[in-house]
């Protein structure tokens, strides 16, 4: 996450995630700055001297045609959490 924030000269919850090996998920703030990282190819970031190779993710296009919409009923919650943005995060 620092050598993240130090490429892009600012502060972002990347939320890392090492997937396996040397994998990691990683989100971006927009599709601008996932779009200047993808173009270069391997980068080096600075801070450690890590060259990595920053790409889209692959997804199996099967995998995702099946996904449905579904709807939850969630009940008995106290009001102070009656707001799309918890409800959302939940």
């Amino acid at each position: 996450e620092a050598e993240l924030n130090h490429l892009y000269h600012c502060t972002w919850d990347w939320q890392v995630t090492l997937l396996a090996g040397n994998q990691f998920s990683v989100v971006f703030p927009d599709a601008i700055s996932h779009g200047y990282s993808t173009r270069s190819g391997d980068i080096t970031l600075a801070l450690n001297k890590l060259v990595v190779d920053i790409s889209v993710p692959v997804r199996d296009p099967l995998v995702v045609a099946v996904l449905n919409t579904a709807w939850i009923l969630i009940g008995g919650l106290p009001n102070i959490v009656h707001s799309e943005r918890v409800i959302r995060n939940m």
